[in-house]
């Protein structure tokens, strides 16, 4: 029959069992992973994620990751600043906070990324953006520095480039 599992023995059927019973509770344990509360969270048109330096606050530490979201079906591009704080023994990891990167995430002012680096010396961390404007001219990008900051969560610097 179809759809019908028979057994030639009843040591066969508790193995089947028991390792249907493993499938599913190694996948409920992943469901409540730590990365859920990241992934969840995160746009679904996300076309870049980097990762950059490091933060310390108390016992409290973590990392900076940038995300690069395409809008207007790709004619631009917004960018977010992560605080992610990495999991120690009886704290989950998670998002701290996001920050849009007000300056360049303007609907009628657009820029798009062409390349995205990172620049980390221990907790000294930039992330290099190099965008084209929606009005520069062919072969003109506009270089940003975004450097974390624990007062005003960034700092952002703006530099002329031609390819």
């Amino acid at each position: 029959m179809v759809g019908e599992i028979r057994f030639k023995s009843i040591s066969l059927k508790r193995i089947f069992v028991f390792w249907i019973a493993v499938f599913f509770c190694a996948s409920a344990s992943a469901i409540n992973s730590t990365g859920v509360s990241e992934v969840e969270n995160t746009p679904l048109n996300l076309d870049t994620v980097l990762s950059c330096g490091e933060w310390k606050e108390g016992d409290a530490f973590g990392y900076y990751r940038l995300l690069v979201v395409a809008v207007n079906q790709g004619a631009g591009d917004e960018v977010y600043l992560q605080k992610v704080r990495s999991s120690i023994e009886n704290t989950q990891a998670g998002i701290v906070w996001t920050q849009a990167i007000v300056e360049l995430n303007n609907e009628h002012d657009q820029y798009q990324l062409d390349h995205a680096s990172c620049e980390a010396l221990s907790r000294n961390s930039t992330f290099v953006l190099s965008m084209t404007h929606e009005d520069s001219p062919v072969g003109k990008f506009e270089r940003f520095l975004i450097i974390p900051d624990q007062r005003k969560r960034y700092i952002l610097r703006k530099k002329m480039g031609s390819r």
